[in-house]
């Protein structure tokens, strides 16, 4: 999962794509997994992007609309032509600076303490 903030200013995204792009045109696209819509759209030239050991490392200056706190979205970085896949995943925005402590579900799950092992048997 790539996370992300609602800054304006200079992001990255690094993740591990299906091939080598051969620096052609990639698209990245966001979709909100709240609204079931794309959100976000952006083309990158290939001095935009680096690819080197396997990695790709995107430069994004600017989320046009910004980023929503607490948002989830679906990633998918394609090649502009032809269109193929090289990346899917997901995406989390938080202001969080503490990620490592930093969960996502804090406080939404309640561990059941009545359990004593109790069996019927028939």
């Amino acid at each position: 999962m790539t996370v992300l903030t609602t800054s304006t200013g200079t992001q990255y995204i690094t993740v591990i794509p299906r091939f080598d792009p051969n620096d052609e045109n990639i698209v990245v696209t966001l979709v909100s997994e709240d609204l079931n819509k794309r959100t976000h759209q952006i083309t990158r030239a290939s001095n935009r992007y680096t690819y080197e050991n396997g990695i790709l490392t995107i430069t994004v200056l600017t989320w046009n609309p910004a980023l929503v706190e607490q948002g989830n979205y679906q990633l998918t970085i394609t090649k502009e032509s032809p269109a193929t896949l090289l990346y899917r995943g997901k995406v989390f925005v938080t202001d969080q600076t503490s990620l490592p402590t930093f969960y996502q579900a804090s406080g939404d799950f309640v561990e059941y303490s009545g359990n004593n092992n109790e069996y019927i048997t028939i």
